[in-house]
Order: structure tokens, then C-alpha cells, then sequence
């Protein structure tokens, strides 16, 4: 049955090639046709349309099969496409073909009898009944430096909804949506309270709208506002975070989008987290511009950011929507390069005029691969990373799948160092949670994340010196103890001025201290690797909880020694670190 199945996958993909180029319906080997298609699978499968991911997926949890439909819209958006299984030859355990309509409710009226008009369906998660949103992001007026969006918010299922500016990175100069209209239909029931709220930000107290709004069960609500960009550095940010002219627009979603109810970064509080069917974004751009997101492409610049599915999928679709990277210019200013590492499909965006380009991506290119093989394992259908060239110093992302940052350090060349500490980010990012009260977690967050980016410059020869920037952390740390120092996990207890030098630079030390320790007591057996890939697999590709008492654990199942003593002296308490080989 398992072997048919997969026979008769193949044969459909095969076949897609044939029909679906011309129609939005799919039709199998025996003339039967269906609006949508559903697999049910018992490890990993990826579907590609061309060279871009239609859908992927890691292997469902043992004993478990896991199913996905895809409707006829989405696929024949892509036209011609091909099936992957895993190495250990990966069957589908069934193909179910839905003779049904899948998409909007045939019931098309609100509680009130009135008549909800209903949108054209794009070929996404919209198809779908229930709760979506669709944004269209206006760029064809960059010299205004102004953003016009429109979101359409299909409400099935709910009758009130939050929506708000993201507070992942908040910064005091971040500028607030300007021109907001509401419309709705029906009308009847339909309210809009605009209110402030207030959160702390790095330059004090923040305040930021709001909008509650309450309607009919079904209804179609349109929101219209425009955002302006200037090339300002952002109080508390990195820099400018989002900006727009005539030959640039580089920006994360937090800084155009207005979404429902983000709370406190990524995680979404709405109880209707479940009822949300999808995201689709459509990008307007100016003749001759390019753009490059790292969403699956559905049509001319348009995205669905739904990388999930299943339980708790609306808060990491959010999370991708609000934080990805989205590059656009002149397609004669920017060029791009594409690898798939490991079953991630990894782009590359650099300004043309930048020197060395082929040069400069294969570098990029292993060093994400490097990541990936200290983890093990891939996260994500692609990745996107952004680097135009720029007279001042632009920022964008990280913790998801892109980012962007100026390439203007002296020559046009990226900072490799920057981009390997985004991209370790994809995996400790998963790992949410806080060993010890206050900011102990940023340790293993920030400083581990350093003394990798250092690790892996070293594996690719970048600076002529060995561990270049653990030794100039060192020379820092050396002028700066005894007078201001603290426990790793206690950066609390210096000021704030300082904290960060306690989690990032000094923690970079105390884990090459403790990579070399594992490595000393295991005559080279272990090393700090194992441990990376042993709190993956447990915890952060499980997304369940970390502290130090389980690293602890784990390093004693793994190298058969105790390092509580260690954590007590470098990682709890402030024993002044030597390290010679470093001076």
C-alpha cells in the first residue's frame, strides 16, 4: 500500500507538469479531478516547484503520520514541480484526493443575514474558510520614502480582534502608522477604538497605538495606513532598521506591518491563535525593481509566509511574518545567489557594485554550513540574506529565516562575523528558557553565540591570527577585571552600560574555557559541539524548556564527568579567568 501510494505521488507531480500550467483544478492518472490534495506521510518529504519549496517538512513524532493538503490554486501557481524524500527513502502512507470545495464557506452571510462580498482567492492558505489576513505593500513612490499598506481581514470564526505595531525590537523613534481607515462589510456591528499603549523600550517608556475592533461574525474588514522611512539611526535599535528611496528597500515586518495582537516579540496571546488559515503578502513595486523574501513565492512579488502547520502554527507564522527580512531595488543594482545546505534553500543578495561576489558568497555559503553541521540538523525552507551597500549603517532581523545589513565597512565586503551570529541564532533562538532568574539565559543565548562566530572564522582561515576576536575580548577583559565583572549569568549586578559586555564578551570566554575543558577531561573525544547538538536534539528542536541543571546532565551522560564545580567557579560565580594561550 505504502509503495502504490508513493508510485501514485510521483505520477501526480509528473503529470502536474501537464495540467496544471493551464487549469486550477488537479486531476490524477484516472481523469479524476479534485480542488485539493492531501498526503499523509510518515517521515520527511519536500515539494518543489522548479527550485522553489512548495512545502517541506521534518519527520512527524514516531508512530505518528502527518498529513498536508495543498489546493489546486497553489500548485498551478507553480507549474511544474518534483517530489524529494529522504535518504532512508521516505513513503507516503496515503494520497486522499477532496472532491470537495476547500475554499470559502458556502456560507457567504453574516449573523445579521447581510451579504459579506467575497475577495478573488489567491492560490495560498487562503483558499481556506475561516480567519486570514492579506497585506499589499505599496513601494512604487520610494522617493517619498513612504510605505502604503492595505490589510484585508477575513474574520470567520471570531467577532473582535487587537491589532498593533510588533514590540520585538522596540525603539523610541520607530514611526507610527499615519492615515489609518478602517472599512468593513457588513458594516452592521462594526466598531474601531484606537487606544495607546505603553511598554518600556531602550530609551524609557514607550508609547504606541492600538486599535479593538469588534464585528459582525464574517466580515471582510479592510485597514489602509502608510509608514514613512528616514535614514535615521534608531535610539536603542542598530541603526536604521527600515528604509526606502529610489534605489533601495530593505526592512523586517515589524517596521511596515500592523498585526494582531503580538505580545512581548513572538509570542501571540490572541485566543484565536488557532482560527487564523493563513497569511498572504503581495508586494507592489516599482518597473524594473526585484524583491527577494524568504516566503514561498505564490505569483508576480507575492508571499505566503505560512512555513506551519498544526498545533501553534499562527504563532510561528506571526513570528516569521514580523520578523523576516524583505530586500528590493533596481534588479540592475542587486544581484542574488541561491544553495540548497542541507534542505535549506539559502539566497544571497548583494549590491552589484561590491567586489569579489562569487567569492564572497561561497563564504557565506560555508559558513552557514558550518552551523548547520555543528547542530545538525536543518531548520526551514530557505533562508534569505541581505547586503546592499550603503553610506550608513542599516540593520534588519534576526532570530528567524533572513537578515539584512549594510555592507559598508571600509570596503564593500559583509562582515562575516555579523552574519554567522544571525545565523547561529535560527537554533539557540528556539530555546526559550530562562535558567535563572534575570537575564542567566543570555549567556548560553549570546555569549556561546560569539565564541561559535570566533570558532568558525577559524575553520575558514578569514583572519591570518587564530581566535582574531576572542583575543581582543580577552585584552578587554584583562583591563576591565577586577573593577567590573560579574557571574555570566548575573549581568544584572554591574551597570547597565556594562551588561552587555558581562553576556556577550566575557561569556564568549567562559565558553571557550569550557569548550576546552570538555575537550582537556575527554582527550579530545568531546568537545562544547557535542553538547550544542545534544541541547538541540532535546530540547530546542522540541521547543521545550533549557536551564544549566540539564547542560549539566547532559555533559555528564556525555563525557562521563561532573562539571558542577566548573559552573559554580565561571558560569555562577566570577573566579578571574586565565587563559595565556590567548594573549
Amino acid at each position: 500500500m505504502r509503495r502504490v501510494a508513493r508510485i501514485a505521488l510521483v505520477a501526480l507531480c509528473a503529470f502536474a507538469f501537464l495540467c496544471l500550467a493551464a487549469t486550477e483544478s488537479l486531476r490524477n492518472d484516472s481523469g479524476q479531478t479534485a480542488s485539493a490534495v492531501t498526503i499523509h506521510f510518515s517521515e520527511s518529504v519536500r515539494i518543489t516547484s522548479w527550485d522553489t519549496a512548495v512545502f517541506s517538512t521534518c519527520s512527524p513524532d514516531s508512530g505518528r503520520a502527518e498529513a498536508f493538503t495543498f489546493s489546486g490554486g497553489e500548485l498551478a501557481a507553480g507549474g511544474r514541480f518534483r517530489v524529494s524524500w529522504t535518504p532512508s527513502g521516505a513513503e507516503a502512507t496515503s494520497v486522499q484526493w477532496e472532491t470537495t470545495d476547500t475554499g470559502a464557506s458556502s456560507d457567504s452571510s453574516g449573523t445579521d443575514g447581510t451579504q459579506v462580498p467575497q475577495e478573488p482567492v489567491s492560490p495560498t492558505a487562503l483558499t481556506r474558510a475561516g480567519f486570514s489576513l492579506a497585506y499589499e505593500v505599496d513601494l512604487t513612490s520610494p522617493r517619498s520614502n513612504s510605505v502604503g499598506v492595505t490589510l484585508k481581514i477575513r474574520t470567520g470564526g471570531i467577532t473582535s480582534l487587537l491589532l498593533s505595531t510588533s514590540r520585538y525590537h522596540p525603539v523610541a523613534t520607530a514611526c507610527e502608522p499615519k492615515g489609518v481607515e478602517f472599512s468593513a462589510e457588513p458594516a452592521t456591528g462594526f466598531s474601531v477604538t484606537e487606544r495607546e499603549r505603553q511598554h518600556q523600550g531602550p530609551a524609557g517608556t514607550l508609547t504606541e497605538p492600538e486599535w479593538a475592533l469588534s464585528f459582525a461574525e464574517g466580515a471582510l474588514i479592510t485597514m489602509h495606513y502608510e509608514r514613512t522611512f528616514l535614514r535615521e539611526p534608531e535610539a536603542g535599535g542598530n541603526g536604521v532598521t527600515a528604509f526606502l528611496d529610489s534605489s533601495l528597500f530593505l526592512a523586517s515586518g515589524e517596521r511596515y506591518l500592523v498585526v494582531p495582537e503580538i505580545r512581548d516579540g513572538e509570542v501571540w496571546t490572541s485566543r484565536y491563535a488557532d482560527a487564523l488559515q493563513g497569511i498572504v503578502v503581495r508586494f507592489m513595486l516599482p518597473e524594473g525593481w526585484g524583491l527577494w523574501a524568504p516566503w514561498v513565492l505564490t505569483g508576480n512579488a507575492t508571499f505566503d509566509p505560512c512555513s506551519y502547520s498544526g498545533q501553534g502554527a499562527a504563532v510561528t507564522n506571526l513570528t516569521s511574518l514580523v520578523m523576516s527580512t524583505v530586500i528590493a531595488g533596481p534588479q540592475t543594482d542587486l544581484s542574488a545567489f541561491s544553495r540548497t545546505i542541507g534542505t535549506t534553500d539559502v539566497t544571497l543578495v548583494f549590491s552589484r557594485s561590491m567586489r569579489n561576489l562569487d567569492a564572497t558568497s561561497e563564504q557565506l555559503f560555508r559558513a552557514f554550513e558550518l552551523v548547520q553541521e555543528l547542530w545538525g540538523s536543518s531548520i526551514d525552507v530557505r533562508y534569505l540574506g541581505a547586503f546592499p551597500t550603503t553610506s550608513y549603517h542599516l540593520w534588519s532581523g534576526e532570530w528567524t529565516n533572513s537578515q539584512g545589513v549594510s555592507a559598508n565597512r571600509g570596503t564593500p565586503a559583509v562582515d562575516v562575523e555579523v552574519f554567522l551570529h544571525q545565523v547561529y541564532h535560527r537554533w539557540n533562538g528556539w530555546v526559550y528558557g530562562t535558567p535563572i532568574p534575570g537575564d542567566g539565559h543570555q549567556f548560553y543565548g549570546e555569549g556561546w553565540n560569539k565564541y561559535y562566530s570566533d570558532k568558525i572564522l577559524n575553520q575558514l582561515h578569514v583572519f591570518p591570527d587564530a581566535w582574531h576576536y576572542c583575543q581582543s575580548w580577552y585584552e578587554e577583559y584583562l583591563r576591565k577585571v577586577p573593577s567590573v565583572d560579574a557571574p555570566v549569568t548575573r549581568p544584572d549586578l554591574v551597570a547597565s552600560d556594562q551588561s552587555s559586555y558581562i553576556v556577550y564578551f566575557k561569556g564568549a570566554l567562559v565558553a571557550y574555557l569550557l569548550d576546552h575543558e570538555i575537550q582537556s577531561r575527554t582527550h579530545g573525544l568531546h568537545s562544547l559541539d557535542d553538547l550544542v547538538k545534544e541541547i538541540w536534539m532535546t530540547c530546542g528542536s522540541q521547543r521545550k524548556m533549557l536551564d544549566y541543571q540539564k547542560m549539566l546532565s547532559m555533559l555528564l551522560s556525555i563525557t562521563g564527568e561532573d562539571f558542577g564545580t566548573f559552573f559554580d567557579t565561571y558560569v555562577f560565580g566570577s573566579a578571574r579567568l586565565s587563559l595565556p594561550e590567548l594573549r
